[in-house]
């Protein structure tokens, strides 16, 4: 597709611009091209399309014309003036979410605003926010040296959480015991770039939360928050940090209202009115508290399992929530008709990948549905220490719960005895 639009012929549908339309936000484009409307997309940089992982699931054919952010809002706002109809901004990941909220109000159109903006990344902001709003969140302090996690540790006690201010994907994320563990996550986070390419000059230090965990995808309009889906989030506790395991989706009858009714207010207090929002939070003995938001569509969704197993996916959801496709919102009073796993695959191995034992056995399990994002043979494997490193994502759908579950077992065995074969 061209980069320009001084040739284009006036459109008479409706148009969206996607501001970082990767990872799960790839979706955005094929989904609304489906339903008829034009679709444009939106870098928020002019690095290469293929300058780092995210951008590897950019489809530039899936859009009416590609537009890149040098820095300056009035030159970019100028160059997608061209664009007729222009109805909904939205971020693809959390890349585009502030350049999303810029444009989005720059132009009047419907949005999350700027005021909390940042507020809705900066997790220290964030728990500021929520608190300023009489909603419960973790406490969290802002540290940039050891002296001053000196001062916290007597305030928090241990264990504590060190983490970058604004990163995503479990980035530098430690589970610290000591004192010792504290000093040595700070100075792993501090000085250096995180996934999200934003320096952490400072870092972020947080009380531990207990209990069980879960994730809310939700898909809001005007104020009016709809629970999309929650998920039951298993993680391996490997002392000084989780790592992914599974994610179960919840049965729809069964959503807890306490969690409910918790994630609209955070929305509320966060200022979401409009567009997806991906909640994690941690419920201790039914009470819920956020760990962190943001609002972009979960990131690993696999729309044709979802489908298949609820009649949507999370993208699917948002884009129906923000046109006020009614239909939609009568299928999410409906009972999940499937169980869904989104099973994260785990190397205890370093070395160079030979190949793959039991793969076929793998496939033939009666629950799979998918296993993307497995390394090249002769790539480099890693132990898995945090999503970066997670060698794979199988997904598992079935109407039986029991089967479900003994397929994820039987996956786990499989890949306990070496389903990644190193070379000597």
């Amino acid at each position: 597709m061209n980069n320009s639009c001084s040739d284009l012929d006036t459109i008479q549908i409706e148009s969206w611009l996607v501001v970082d339309g990767y990872s799960s936000g790839a979706l955005y484009a094929p989904l609304l091209r489906k339903k008829g409307y034009n679709v444009y997309h939106l870098s928020s940089t002019e690095r290469s399309e293929h300058a780092d992982r995210l951008t590897s699931t950019f489809v530039a054919d899936d859009y009416d014309r590609t537009f890149y952010h040098n820095g300056d809002v009035d030159q970019i706002l100028s160059q997608i003036s061209c664009i007729e109809g222009l109805r909904y901004i939205v971020a693809g990941c959390e890349t585009g979410v502030e350049l999303a909220d810029i444009m989005s109000s720059a132009l009047g159109l419907v949005g999350n605003g700027c005021e909390l903006s940042t507020a809705r990344r900066n997790k220290l902001l964030m728990a500021q926010a929520l608190l300023a709003k009489g909603v419960r969140a973790a406490q969290s302090f802002e540290v940039s040296s050891i002296d001053e996690l000196l001062n916290i540790e007597n305030t928090l006690g241990y264990p504590l959480v060190v983490k970058p201010l604004s990163s995503a994907a479990s980035d530098d994320v430690y589970i610290c015991h000591s004192p010792d563990e504290a000093r040595a996550a700070l100075s792993r986070i501090l000085g250096k770039r995180n996934v999200l390419g934003i320096f952490n000059s400072t870092a972020l230090v947080q009380q531990l939360l207990r209990g069980t965990q879960y994730v809310v995808n939700t898909a809001s309009s005007a104020g009016q928050h709809n629970i999309v889906e929650i998920w039951k989030d298993h993680r391996f506790d490997k002392g000084s940090a989780y790592v992914y395991d599974r994610e179960e989706l919840q049965p729809r009858l069964g959503h807890e209202q306490e969690v409910v009714d918790y994630c609209k207010q955070v929305l509320d207090a966060l200022d979401i009115t409009y567009g997806p929002a991906h909640i994690e939070l941690m419920v201790d003995q039914g009470i819920p508290t956020l760990i962190e938001l943001g609002t972009r569509p979960a990131g690993g969704i696999q729309h044709d399992v979802m489908t298949d197993a609820q009649g949507f996916s999370h993208v699917d959801a948002t884009i129906s929530v923000l046109v006020g496709d009614l239909e939609w919102i009568d299928l999410t009073h409906q009972a999940t008709t499937k169980a869904v796993y989104a099973v994260a695959l785990v190397s205890d191995v370093d070395g160079y990948l030979k190949g793959y034992k039991n793969l076929d056995t793998v496939k033939g399990l009666a629950s799979f549905k998918t296993l993307t994002g497995l390394p090249a043979i002769g790539s480099k494997l890693s132990i898995t220490r945090d999503i970066a490193s997670q060698p794979g994502l199988l997904m598992l759908s079935n109407d039986d719960s029991d089967q479900i579950r003994a397929d994820y077992d039987t996956f786990r065995t499989l890949e306990r005895h070496g389903f990644f074969i190193i070379s000597d």
